[in-house]
């Protein structure tokens, strides 16, 4: 983890579940099902780096240092392998684990991501035009310009 303090839930007991929401949400998009969860669980639901409660460091935001992130928890915690769900982004982040880590990734469900490389390989004008959050976003400082003090000349 690097120094970054991450802010998670967790609930029950027994092996290790891992929950990792989506984007813009936090870990709390799992409460409905926590409980039920942790009936035969440990539950962690982690809200990701730059997150919720957790830190919000000037980089670290890619999926392979964020994988990594939650691979430290849950050796900090205690344990040596998860089955771990991830949502969207959280999606990715699992997928990264995973890919890293297979040995500490027991099982791994992701869900309502579509997975990027098979995205960009069918990039056409029409996905581009229903994905257009995602190309803007990849532009290097923009978004952040545009919300920040730096666009909007005051008078």
């Amino acid at each position: 983890m690097d120094g970054v303090r991450l802010h998670y839930v967790r609930a029950g007991s027994g092996p290790l579940l891992v929950l990792l929401h989506g984007w813009p949400q936090t870990s709390d998009c799992w409460r409905p099902v926590l409980a039920d969860l942790a009936a035969d669980h440990t539950v962690v639901a982690p809200d990701l780096c730059g997150y919720g409660l957790s830190d919000k460091p000037a980089t670290g935001y890619d999926k392979r240092r964020m994988a990594a992130d939650m691979a430290g928890l849950v050796e900090a915690l205690g344990f040596e392998k998860a089955v771990v769900v991830g949502h969207d982004r959280g999606a990715r982040v699992a997928h990264r684990w995973a890919l890293d880590r297979p040995e500490q990734v027991e099982r791994l469900a992701v869900l309502d991501v579509v997975p990027t490389r098979e995205m960009f390989r069918r990039m056409d004008a029409s996905l581009a035009s229903g994905y257009w959050r995602w190309l803007f976003q990849m532009q290097p400082d923009l978004p952040e310009r545009l919300v920040g003090h730096g666009f909007v000349h005051e008078s």
